[in-house]
């Protein structure tokens, strides 16, 4: 039996192996910045999703998967600031309070 995936129609000898493609084949989709704030994505011609952000300021980071830029942007809690589906800039929620402090 053989296992097709819905995007670039290549099969595979089993569910999991199909599974794990799958992962890296998405073209585009969403991510969650530390808010909740949902983000739409498009993978590059690389084949990343990128993100701008205070760890990598000045060199961007690539992701292979929407859930790994998803899983950076939470645990390093950084929220999105640049414009959604391209490639955009994010900053810890500390540096957005700074730059908009009102005091």
């Amino acid at each position: 039996m053989s296992f097709k995936c819905t995007i670039c129609n290549k099969s595979f000898p089993s569910k999991n192996a199909k599974d794990i493609h799958r992962r890296n084949c998405v073209p585009s989709g969403s991510a969650k910045d530390a808010n909740g704030t949902v983000i739409k994505l498009t993978r590059q011609k690389d084949g990343n999703f990128y993100c701008y952000c205070s760890e990598h300021a000045v060199i961007p980071m690539g992701y292979a998967t929407l859930g790994s830029l998803s899983k950076h942007m939470r645990l390093a809690g950084t929220v999105w600031i640049g414009p959604a589906g391209e490639v955009s800039h994010c900053l810890p929620l500390s540096a957005l309070i700074t730059v908009f402090d009102l005091s």
